[in-house]
């Protein structure tokens, strides 16, 4: 996998072709490294994404385009997911509240 070889391919594209994620779930990814590599990028008063942590509901308000988008894409940070399931973001408890969309996403990428 060389460029010269005309095969290389970026490690986060790869994963995502052998994982077989849709276009939401690499979404999700990008968001939450480009968060640690640029922050400034990530802060504004539309969303919040910092050290790598962001609310559920901020990324489902920042890659769907309505209420049913956010609700049918919520199943992507279940457990069965393959973000979840496959250890590339961890979903902490939204704790007392029970609104899932306060659940805090952080990925785990940079240990792989």
């Amino acid at each position: 996998m060389t460029k010269a070889a005309g095969s290389w391919m970026p490690r986060l594209e790869r994963m995502v072709e052998s994982r077989k994620l849709c276009d939401f779930e690499k979404s999700v990814l990008l968001a939450l490294i480009g968060s640690v590599i640029q922050p400034s990028k990530f802060t504004s008063h539309e969303i919040r994404i910092s050290s790598s942590h962001a609310q559920m509901g901020e990324l489902l308000r920042l890659f769907c385009d309505n209420l049913e988008e956010q609700i049918a894409h919520r199943k992507y940070f279940y457990k069965s997911g393959s973000l979840v399931h496959e250890g590339m973001i961890v979903v902490h408890s939204s704790g007392l509240t029970g609104d899932p969309s306060s659940a805090m996403v952080g990925t785990t990428l940079f240990s792989f």
